[in-house]
C-alpha cells in the first residue's frame, strides 16, 4: 500500500518472479564485480610477487658468493700456512743435513739425524696433504723432495762459509 499520512492512497503489486530479477541482474552483476576484484589483484599482486622472489634468488646468490670467497680466503690462508711451514722444514732438514754430514756413519747420532731428516721429509709432505686446501697446482711446490731445494742448498753453502 501506498500511504499519504493515514490515508491508503493506492497499492503496488509486484508481478515479477523475483528469482528471475536475482538470476537476471543482480547475479551477473555481483559475478562481475568479484570477478572485476580478483583481475585487479592479480594483476597489482603478482608483479610484487614475482619481485619478491627474485629478490629471495638475489640473496641467496648473494649468501653463495659470500660462502665462497670466505672458502677461498681459507683456502689461501691455510696455502700460505703449509708453504711457511715447509719452509722452516727446509731450514730444519738443511741443517739436520749439515749435522749428519759431520757424523761418523756407524754413530747412533748420524742414525738419529738421519731419522730426523726422514720425519722432516714426511712432515712436509703430510703438510701438503693436510694442508693443501689452497688446490692442486699449489700442492706440488709444498713438498720437500728426498734432495734437499735449491734454497737449502744455498743456505747450508752461506753456512759453510
Amino acid at each position: 500500500p501506498i500511504m499519504d499520512g493515514a490515508a491508503v492512497v493506492g497499492t503496488i503489486m509486484l508481478t515479477e518472479d523475483v528469482t528471475r530479477i536475482w538470476t537476471h541482474a543482480v547475479m551477473p552483476l555481483t559475478l562481475g564485480i568479484v570477478l572485476g576484484l580478483v583481475v585487479f589483484l592479480v594483476l597489482r599482486y603478482l608483479p610484487i610477487r614475482a619481485l619478491l622472489q627474485r629478490e629471495q634468488q638475489l640473496q641467496e646468490t648473494t649468501l653463495q658468493l659470500h660462502q665462497s670467497q670466505k672458502m677461498e680466503a681459507i683456502g689461501q690462508l691455510t696455502g700460505g700456512i703449509a708453504h711457511d711451514f715447509n719452509n722452516l722444514l727446509c731450514v730444519v732438514i738443511g741443517n739436520l743435513e749439515l749435522i749428519q754430514e759431520s757424523l761418523d756413519r756407524k754413530s747412533a747420532s748420524y742414525k738419529f739425524a738421519k731419522s730426523a731428516i726422514g720425519a722432516a721429509q714426511r712432515g712436509a709432505c703430510g703438510c701438503c696433504s693436510k694442508w693443501g686446501v689452497a688446490g692442486p697446482r699449489h700442492r706440488r711446490h709444498l713438498c720437500v723432495p728426498p734432495a734437499p731445494p735449491a734454497a737449502c742448498r744455498v743456505q747450508r753453502a752461506h753456512a759453510l762459509g
